[in-house]
C-alpha cells in the first residue's frame, strides 16, 4: 500500500514539473517571438508556432495522466483541440486556418459539454442563453469586421461558418463557469481567442494597420494557454464527482 502511495506521489509530482516546464517553455518561446518582433536580433528565428507547441505537448500531457480516468474524454478533447490549433498557426493559409480552427473549437465545445454531463452542469435554459448571446455578439462583430471588407472574397461565409463556431465555444466555457467558477480561466481563454480572431480579421480583410501580429498573439497565446491550463486545473472535479456519487446509497 505504501508502495502504491509513493508511486504515486512520485508520478504526480513529475507531472507537475512536466506542465511546470512547458509553461516555462510556451513563456520564454512567446517572449521571444515578440523580441524578434520588436527588432532584437536573435541566435535563431522564432516562429509564433513555437509557443503553441509547447501547449500542445502540456495537453496531452494532461491526457496522458487523465487515461482511464473520468475526465479522459475532455482532456482528450483539449488535447486534439489545442494540436489542430498548432496544426493551424504553423501552417498558415486561411482556408487551412478555417478548416482545422473550427474542427479545434468543435472538439472543444464537445470536451467541455461531456464534462458538463459528469459534473451535472447541463442546465438547459443556462445553456441556451449563453451560447445564444455569444453567437449573436459573434455574428454582430463578424458583420462589422468582416462581412462587407472589400477583401474578403470567398471567405464571407466561410469565416461566418467558423466565427459562429468560436462564438459557441466562448458560449459553452460560459455556461461552465456560470455553474462552477472554476472553469473562469478557460472562459477568459476563448474570450481572448474571440477578441485576438476579430483583429485578425481587420488586419486581412480590411487591412486595419494597428491589428499587427503583435497584437493578434498578445490576446491569442494567453486565450490557449488559459484553455490549456485552465482544463488541467478542472480535470480533477470529475474524480471528485464520481466518488460522491458512489459513496450515495
Amino acid at each position: 500500500m505504501s508502495t502504491t502511495l509513493h508511486s504515486e506521489s512520485t508520478s504526480s509530482a513529475l507531472y507537475r514539473t512536466i506542465l511546470s516546464v512547458l509553461f516555462v517553455a510556451w513563456l520564454a518561446l512567446l517572449v521571444s517571438a515578440y523580441l524578434e518582433k520588436a527588432g532584437w536580433r536573435l541566435p535563431w528565428p522564432i516562429p509564433w508556432s513555437h509557443s503553441s507547441f509547447a501547449l500542445c505537448l502540456a495537453a496531452w500531457a494532461h491526457w496522458l495522466v487523465r487515461r482511464g480516468r473520468p475526465a479522459q474524454l475532455f482532456a482528450l478533447g483539449i488535447a486534439v483541440g489545442m494540436t489542430l490549433g498548432f496544426f493551424a498557426d504553423w501552417l498558415g493559409g486561411l482556408a487551412r486556418i478555417l478548416v482545422l480552427f473550427s474542427i479545434a473549437h468543435i472538439a472543444y465545445i464537445s470536451a467541455a459539454w461531456n464534462l458538463a454531463g459528469r459534473l451535472g452542469l447541463r442546465n438547459r435554459n443556462v445553456w441556451l442563453v449563453s451560447l445564444g448571446t455569444c453567437i449573436l455578439i459573434g455574428t454582430v462583430t463578424w458583420s462589422v469586421t468582416a462581412a462587407t471588407a472589400p477583401g474578403i472574397g470567398v471567405y464571407r461565409w466561410p469565416s461566418l461558418a467558423y466565427t459562429i463556431l468560436l462564438s459557441a465555444t466562448v458560449g459553452t466555457m460560459t455556461a461552465m463557469t456560470i455553474g462552477n467558477c472554476r472553469f473562469t480561466p478557460m472562459a477568459i481563454g476563448a474570450l481572448l481567442i474571440f477578441l485576438s480572431d476579430s483583429l485578425l480579421a481587420l488586419q486581412l480583410f480590411r487591412g486595419t494597420p494597428w491589428a499587427s501580429d503583435v497584437a493578434v498573439w498578445l490576446l491569442y497565446a494567453p486565450g490557449q494557454m488559459l484553455i490549456v491550463f485552465g482544463a488541467v486545473s478542472v480535470s480533477g472535479l470529475a474524480a471528485r464527482s464520481t466518488r460522491l456519487a458512489e459513496a450515495v446509497p
